[in-house]
């Protein structure tokens, strides 16, 4: 084979290369804006502290309550005690607020608040408090942190009135996102299970006075 095919064997390879690498990187920019593109105001707050956390190797949390108890449920102001919150100047295209917002959250409607490390190896921890506008002053609190290095964020959820609430908690984004929901028990199905549980447990006592009335 002559010096001019080897020529055109390697300058073929190389454009080939270029041409490959060219394709990729256009792909994942692609990939990259319809992501954002298809975010809709906070919903984006995940994958944007996500992005920042990964880009400066910081921790990250984002919290998600969903209220579905049948009343407003109104923040107190969060407490973040290592660490920061994400805001619009994180990100110069898109201009959302990823900060814990203090109007109430209207029964159906939901919030999404995200938290990074101040810097470089730095720790999250943070705590939340709602208050749902039942009439009792019901309430719960959460609670987040993240370590230096190593596990994934905990998360814990407390004082939610198991009587008359329970929550569903899930975890996403590599366990990056924590979305809560809150739901209020249905009353009649409680009512129910005590109109079956009730004689069981005064059986006794009925079947005691039956037998004195007929001894007597």
């Amino acid at each position: 084979m002559s010096p001019k095919h080897y020529t055109f064997i390697i300058n073929t390879f190389i454009i080939l290369v270029i041409l490959s690498t060219s394709i990729n990187s256009n792909s994942f920019i692609e990939r990259d804006v319809i992501d954002y593109n298809a975010c809709q105001g906070e919903s984006c707050c995940a994958y944007i502290a996500k992005k920042i956390a990964n880009k400066n190797h910081e921790r990250v949390a984002t919290i998600v309550i969903v209220n579905k108890s049948g009343y407003n449920i109104t923040p107190l102001p969060v407490k973040l005690e290592k660490g920061r919150f994400v805001t619009h100047d994180d990100h110069e295209n898109i201009d959302i607020n990823c900060e814990p917002q203090t109007e109430p959250l209207t029964n159906g409607q939901n919030e999404t608040f995200s938290s990074i490390a101040s810097h470089f190896l730095g720790e999250l921890k943070g705590i939340a408090t709602f208050i749902i506008d039942d009439g009792s002053s019901s309430a719960f609190t959460l609670y987040w942190s993240a370590s230096m290095i190593g596990t994934p964020p905990h998360y814990e959820i407390d004082g939610l009135p198991n009587t008359k609430y329970y929550n569903e908690s899930k975890l996403d984004l590599e366990d990056t996102l924590f979305q809560v929901t809150i739901h209020r028990h249905n009353v009649k199905s409680v009512e129910r299970v005590w109109f079956i549980i009730l004689p069981y447990y005064l059986s006794p006592y009925i079947i005691y006075f039956e037998f004195r009335i007929i001894i007597l």
